[in-house]
């Protein structure tokens, strides 16, 4: 089987009964937008599949010896790259921790969490244009603590030379003024392109 059709089934079968917070659409949709973006900058095998794997070690039960046997070396690094320490309960310390593995992080793992980031405020965008700001009440932490998070990512991304001039990086920042920050007379600002990432 066609390697990416092998991730594709697996992030399916891991990820089966999982749904998105605010909207409730199944949850395979965001690792399989992840392999789409990613697929728009690099033809890179392993990293589309650890793309559209992101989030199975972190959120399914997923064995990581099922991905050594499956795929190569590669895709198991940087799925683990991309993993937030669950082990951690306070959700500053295990994102702080998170960021900072980042920013000493290879390229591609980068790639993969910047992807993953921005698809998560894409659909943000369009959850506040649909449901507006009460959507932040799902969140274990509010828009503000979302806010000090996406930010400080995208800070990180831009810093990058390999990834801060490409449009997903580019268009993270519509979104991040969109969602957290207000125009000068306190409206919210324009909102981003509906167009679908």
């Amino acid at each position: 089987m066609n390697k990416l059709l092998q991730a594709i089934a697996l992030a399916s079968e891991g990820h089966r009964a999982q749904t998105r917070k605010v909207d409730g659409t199944p949850y395979i949709a965001h690792p399989l937008a992840v392999g789409m973006i990613l697929q728009t900058v690099t033809a890179d095998e392993h990293i589309l599949i650890a793309g559209i794997l992101h989030d199975v070690l972190e959120d399914t039960r997923i064995d990581p010896q099922i991905l050594r046997e499956q795929f190569a070396p590669e895709v198991l690094h940087y799925i683990q790259g991309v993993t937030e320490d669950k082990a951690i309960t306070d959700w500053r310390t295990r994102k702080e921790r998170s960021i900072d593995h980042l920013r000493t992080a290879p390229y591609p793992v980068k790639l993969i969490a910047a992807a993953d980031k921005y698809h998560n405020l894409w659909t943000l965008s369009e959850d506040v244009k649909r449901k507006g700001n009460g959507i932040w009440a799902v969140f274990k932490r509010g828009k503000a603590e979302q806010g000090w998070y996406y930010q400080t990512l995208y800070d990180l991304f831009k810093a990058e030379g390999a990834l801060q001039s490409l449009p997903m990086i580019i268009e993270m920042k519509t979104h991040l003024q969109f969602l957290f920050h207000e125009d000068k007379d306190g409206s919210p600002m324009a909102p981003p392109s509906s167009r679908a990432p």
